[in-house]
């Protein structure tokens, strides 16, 4: 049996060649789970970043995984596919997860026809490690989608501590995977940056006033605006701050639209910044 120190090992030194890192200066990977481990690695690269994220298995024997994405046809089970194949399926499940945490797309998507849920498999070798590679574009930290997964756009300036997460089964078990962590600066600037995406601490429906979990530690500021989904579309509300502390902040409500009132917002109900423009 393989031991996971050799493994590891192995790893390190693989990426410490193709990635251009010292080996002794390589993060350690994230928690383990399912025998398996995400490791993520960043360097600049003009005006974005090159970024390297390693599927490890340290568990010292092969691994049956599985992973659902949508594709086309509709096959009956899970369907055994060769590792090139798998391999940009797990590349596009791949979610983003920052500090400060950034506000999901939030949207409708059309599907056409003769697409479906499908499962895919694939026997993940002992030792064995996939290397996903890519350059940053723009505000996002991985290209292509941004609707099944959490892409999320970072708009505001400043250093975020980004890690990528990926859930997948591993010998019949569901897994959430996540990396170790690696600071991020998206347009150029090293400083906290500004929180656009917090949760309703309070609510006061006889007064329309609410309190938000954001203050100015987060750079929230009195004259802000965050949007509240009600949940159906088209019916929101709209929270203007008026006072604002070092962790917390509160203010008015009020909805989007007299015609077509919804619901009043209950505690922990996110609240998105609405950007001035």
């Amino acid at each position: 049996m393989i031991s996971r120190n050799v493994v590891l090992l192995a790893g390190l030194l693989e990426a410490s060649i193709s990635f251009g890192f010292a080996a002794q200066r390589l993060p350690e990977p994230g928690p383990e789970a399912g025998g398996l481990r995400l490791r993520l690695q960043v360097a600049p690269e003009g005006e974005g970043h090159e970024v390297r994220v390693d599927l490890l298995n340290v568990s010292g024997k092969p691994i049956a995984l599985k992973l659902q994405s949508l594709g086309a046809g509709r096959p009956p089970g899970g369907v055994a596919v060769d590792r090139e194949v798998f391999f940009n399926v797990v590349k596009d499940k791949m979610g983003v997860e920052s500090d400060p945490a950034v506000a999901p797309y939030v949207g409708q998507i059309g599907i056409g026809s003769g697409v479906s849920l499908l499962t895919y498999a694939h026997t993940f070798d002992a030792g064995g490690s996939f290397a996903f590679r890519w350059k940053t574009a723009g505000r996002r930290f991985k290209p292509g989608d941004f609707f099944l997964t959490h892409n999320p756009e970072f708009i505001e300036d400043g250093l975020y501590s980004i890690r990528v997460s990926l859930t997948i089964e591993a010998d019949g078990q569901s897994v959430l995977l996540r990396s170790n962590e690696q600071l991020v600066s998206f347009g150029g600037s090293r400083e906290v940056p500004k929180s656009n995406h917090g949760s309703l601490a309070w609510v006061n429906e006889k007064e329309n006033t609410a309190g938000l979990n954001l203050g100015t530690h987060q750079k929230i500021a009195k004259g802000d605006r965050f949007l509240i989904r009600s949940g159906t579309i088209g019916r929101t509300w709209t929270l203007t701050l008026t006072n604002v502390t070092p962790q917390r902040s509160s203010g008015w409500l009020k909805y989007s639209r007299e015609s077509a009132t919804p619901f009043f917002p209950k505690p922990g109900r996110k609240a998105t910044l609405i950007r001035k423009k």
